[in-house]
């Protein structure tokens, strides 16, 4: 967890930047200033997949259903002229989801996993003169932490026999670079971002059996896209409404290294965490 102490201090100082680049433009009326930011609010709901593999590829379960998530962001990324563009963006989710997986023993294994967590993540960059009327492209990149708890229920297995559940509880320490496209000439207008992020710190806490064990998956690097779209009648861009955003976002995890416990071996297998939501926000 040294690296994710180091992240954490690092996003406090690109927070001090943020501050101290909106200081600098507020003194420059050709690019964005702190009264170019908005505050926003979200609700919407998730599509959630989560399936484990073994080391040949294979399906080891799968997890799957909807989630429900609230969130707020303060940032100038769809009102601003070119320069520096910044985003603050804190959520929460939770929901119930189908659990398909298997026992020790590799018999079948149905339930429900409930999953509740937060995110939080910090964005800087810079936004280029129109390159064609009415669209302008920024580069961007920032960090985030997400931190979500993760409780199998106990089940009952192909031949009856019950199977105890567990919790889970992830820790991410990731940063993310991308491209955003602005559309200005359009009606209603829109903004699309596309990028990568990468964890640099991976943490999952596993309780079993009373007993907590500590594992570090795999680092690998995903994709994230969202769409946001204006609602209502065409306005002046800045001006206070609401949206929907369209949005995708990816884990990829490594198996863990495989820790001895007792007579027994506990590892977390290769791991892939996919969110595809729409959310409706209204920003002033």
């Amino acid at each position: 967890m040294k690296r994710g102490r180091r992240l954490c201090s690092v996003l406090g100082g690109l927070l001090a930047a943020v501050q101290g680049v909106a200081s600098h433009a507020a003194s420059d009326p050709s690019v964005a200033s702190p009264t170019d930011a908005r505050l926003s609010f979200e609700v919407g709901v998730e599509s959630f997949r989560w399936r484990e593999l073994d080391d040949d590829g294979r399906r080891l379960l799968t997890e799957q259903g909807p989630r429900f998530m609230i969130g707020a962001a303060l940032g100038n990324f769809l009102h601003a002229d070119s320069g520096p563009i910044f985003e603050m963006r804190l959520g929460s989710r939770l929901g119930e989801v189908d659990y398909d997986g298997q026992d020790n023993n590799g018999r079948f294994v149905g339930t429900v996993s409930d999953y509740s967590g937060w995110v939080g993540e910090v964005n800087g960059g810079y936004r280029f003169p129109e390159f064609v009327q009415g669209v302008s492209i920024d580069l961007f990149g920032g960090m985030g932490l997400d931190n979500w708890r993760r409780e199998i229920n106990g089940g009952v297995n192909s031949i009856g026999q019950s199977v105890a559940g567990f919790t889970e509880d992830y820790g991410v320490a990731y940063l993310r670079c991308g491209i955003g496209i602005a559309l200005h000439g359009a009606s209603p207008g829109g903004y699309l971002q596309l990028g990568f992020r990468r964890p640099r710190s991976v943490s999952e806490e596993v309780r079993l059996q009373g007993r907590t064990i500590n594992l570090s998956p795999g680092e690998n690097a995903a994709a994230f896209l969202s769409y946001q779209v204006a609602l209502g009648t065409p306005r002046e861009e800045g001006a206070a409404g609401g949206y929907l955003r369209f949005y995708y976002a990816g884990y990829r995890f490594g198996k863990s290294e495989i820790e001895q416990i007792g007579a027994s071996q506990v590892w977390q297998p290769r791991s892939d965490g996919d969110t595809l939501g729409v959310a409706l926000g209204f920003h002033f």
